[in-house]
């Protein structure tokens, strides 16, 4: 959910300025979102919520911002047209960097991003 080694989007509301939230180094056992969880628990717990942990030790902007190279992914689908982080990319994309999307900070970094082309849309949902 557009966080970076689990720098989650909701850590910007602890900062007063971007550029603030641009020097934080890292977080020891931070509180990850509930999203993050449930994505983690989708892909690497066999949908086991309640194995997942709630915190992670993270690496934070004022690390993978000073990155001379960055390799990044979006690999988030599960098959029948099912997926996860076709959101996640357009926002990382589309909006420009912002602290509220940790991910849109990839953009700004030299390196490759490598993405699925189911997640490139269209997004839309199938309901009647």
């Amino acid at each position: 959910m557009c966080h970076i080694a689990f720098w989650e989007p909701t850590f910007a509301a602890d900062y007063a300025t971007a550029a603030e939230w641009e020097k934080a180094p890292y977080r020891v056992a931070a509180k990850i979102h509930p999203l993050t969880v449930e994505q983690n628990a989708l892909t690497s717990f066999k949908s086991r919520t309640t194995l997942v942990p709630c915190r992670a030790n993270t690496i934070g902007p004022g690390i993978f911002l000073q990155a001379d190279y960055a390799i990044g992914g979006a690999d988030g689908t599960l098959g029948r047209g099912m997926q996860w982080q076709g959101m996640s990319l357009w926002m990382t994309l589309r909006y420009g960097a912002t602290p509220w999307i940790t991910s849109s900070y990839i953009p700004t970094l030299p390196g490759k991003l490598f993405f699925l082309g189911e997640l490139a849309g269209p997004l839309v949902a199938e309901c009647n």
